[in-house]
């Protein structure tokens, strides 16, 4: 594949998403009234995730074209859409003229857009059934997450995500799907934290490494919450290296009070220390003692 052929794709991958973005502006917003009669236009939080998620995929694939300014572009439709004047700073960097590359991308993203309106309407006409399942699986998603449930919340989500393979508005529906999941994430990351954090203030690492083991493994996290993620984790690791030094010595002490047998709640502790760190071997030397009385 030549190069002309690969700025082509990426033209029309970005005219899809953009289309999408749209379509995402559109179906997304919140309008209300209230008492006094004027009218409120808004994102909610889960929409403004997938309108990010979208917005960032459209950046990236702009900058890849040579078009630093589709921020502004994005910005620009988000803020009509939402009924505010544009800045006269965005709105002139919009009216000027664009050179060379630039200007040529903005020009094929928006003739390329027009070009879609007939193959989306197609492509929705066909998508029925696959839609209906999406909405489906997503409302069950959306209870479990207002419920509390977000590990199912997660999976449902995801198993809405990749389920979809309809062409129609794709971008937009694995975004709502993945701002579920996102959300669902952050609260299992949450109260994971507070378990994990009150096992390390008792002195138990091997329970707060268990209830590491137990998180399901298609969490979806923000870049600031996957590093202290495994910054929490690094000490788990450090706090129950120390744990299981420290426990051998006690074990010992433990074996040498009991005529060399070790304490019904030291064999509790050891069983549970074992389930995190099998392979431990004094550990295990000191559970194989005990299978053998």
């Amino acid at each position: 594949m030549t190069a002309a052929d690969d700025t082509l794709r990426l033209r029309h991958e970005m005219c899809m998403r953009v289309v999408d973005y749209q379509e995402a502006l559109s179906q997304l917003l919140t309008v209300v009234e209230d008492d006094d009669g004027r009218v409120h236009r808004f994102y909610t939080r889960d929409a403004g995730i997938t309108l990010s998620l979208i917005a960032d995929d459209i950046r990236r694939m702009a900058a890849a074209l040579g078009d630093p300014g589709m921020g502004a572009w994005l910005e620009a439709e988000k803020r009509k859409m939402l009924g505010e004047t544009v800045a006269p700073a965005v709105a002139a960097s919009e009216a000027a003229p664009r050179r060379g590359r630039g200007r040529n991308v903005l020009w094929g993203m928006g003739a390329a857009g027009a070009l879609l309106v007939g193959w989306q309407a197609l492509s929705y006409a066909s998508s029925g059934e696959e839609r209906a399942r999406f909405d489906e699986t997503m409302a069950t998603a959306e209870a479990a997450l207002h419920d509390g449930d977000y590990q199912a919340a997660l999976g449902h989500a995801d198993s809405a995500a990749g389920a979809y393979s309809a062409a129609f508005m794709s971008g937009v529906y694995k975004d709502k799907a993945r701002a579920v999941a996102k959300t669902a994430s952050e609260r299992i990351l949450e109260a994971w934290l507070a378990d994990v954090r009150r096992h390390l203030g008792a002195g138990r690492p091997e329970l707060a490494k268990a209830r590491t083991l137990s998180l399901p493994g298609n969490l979806d996290l923000s870049k600031s919450s996957a590093a202290l993620f495994a910054e929490t984790c690094r000490e788990i690791d450090e706090r129950l290296a120390q744990r299981c030094e420290a426990f051998v010595e006690a074990l010992i002490a433990d074996a040498y009070s009991h005529g060399g047998q070790i304490s019904g709640q030291a064999r509790l502790e050891l069983e549970s220390i074992l389930e995190v760190v099998p392979d431990n071997y004094w550990l295990n030397y000191f559970k194989n003692k005990v299978d053998e009385k």
